[in-house]
């Protein structure tokens, strides 16, 4: 049996039990409800409840459970121990800023964070559960990483934007792409525009349009406006903190101290593969 499976008969045990305990019929609003209760339950652990038929959240800050824990994690490459000790919480909505000295394990921490790569000791929790436990593909639709160069692929920008849609056989939502080209600056023509011909900045906001489409609980940053000029970089960071403002958590390598002060309400600071400091701020 796979893990597919058990999972699938898990939702079957535990939406029929539900189904027992309501009275008398059930309405189809009740049934939507019951079925996101259950979905919410069994992967995000939120503290949600029914009632009346209503699917409710708790949003209490002290009662929300963190989006991601390291505990006592250590990366090894063969011989060599790259990050070791690393112990953070990160809240669901943070904005971290995360730098440090050349070499020092920043990259291979947001690698671990997307699970690219996987720990050689400790634990990696996504809202209280082993990251392990994850369908690779379910955590890269949750968890984006966009990378210092912008990667993208064929020859026009539309093929990088149908992309996503294809992948969750779904049809390709042009309004949705143009929503998010105006929060970024950019015009609606680009869509048809050759990849060859764009400008970095302008790959970059086009490789962060595909991550946002549809609506990651994490996003990582790895130096992604250190090759851009004063005025891409400011765009992509007012257009990253309008998704922050809506929910987003936001993990950012930075080597621009003030940039990490302005963006971030939690700084981290890793060198020699540990984490040396770690500031909270408002």
């Amino acid at each position: 049996m796979t893990n597919f499976d058990i999972i699938h008969i898990t939702i079957l045990e535990h939406f029929s039990q539900y189904l027992k305990n309501l009275k008398n019929h059930i309405n189809f609003k009740v049934f939507i409800n019951a079925l996101l209760f259950l979905y919410f339950e069994l992967f995000f652990k939120k503290n949600t409840e029914i009632t009346n038929g209503i699917l409710t959240f708790n949003t209490k800050k002290e009662e929300m459970m963190e989006i991601l824990q390291f505990k006592n994690v250590e990366y090894k490459d063969g011989d060599k121990r790259i990050l070791h000790d690393v112990n953070v919480e990160i809240s669901k909505g943070d904005f971290v800023s995360i730098s440090g000295d050349s070499g020092g394990g920043k990259t291979t921490f947001m690698r671990l964070c997307s699970h690219l790569i996987s720990p050689s000791d400790g634990n990696i929790l996504f809202y209280g559960k082993d990251i392990l436990e994850f369908d690779p593909v379910f955590l890269r639709r949750e968890i984006a990483y966009c990378f210092q160069e912008p990667f993208l692929f064929g020859d026009k920008v539309e093929e990088n934007l149908i992309f996503p849609f294809l992948v969750r056989n779904e049809i390709f939502d042009e309004a949705r792409v143009f929503h998010f080209f105006e929060t970024f600056h950019i015009q609606e023509d680009f869509l048809k525009r050759d990849v060859k011909n764009l400008s970095g900045g302008e790959k970059q906001r086009i490789a962060l349009v595909r991550s946002l489409l549809f609506n990651p609980q994490i996003l990582l940053l790895d130096e992604v406006t250190s090759a851009l000029d004063s005025n891409n970089a400011k765009i992509v960071e007012e257009a990253v903190e309008v998704f922050h403002k809506e929910g987003l958590t936001v993990l950012w390598i930075t080597h621009d101290e003030e940039q990490g002060k302005r963006i971030s309400n939690k700084r981290i600071f890793i060198n020699r593969g540990t984490i040396e400091i770690m500031e909270v701020g408002n």
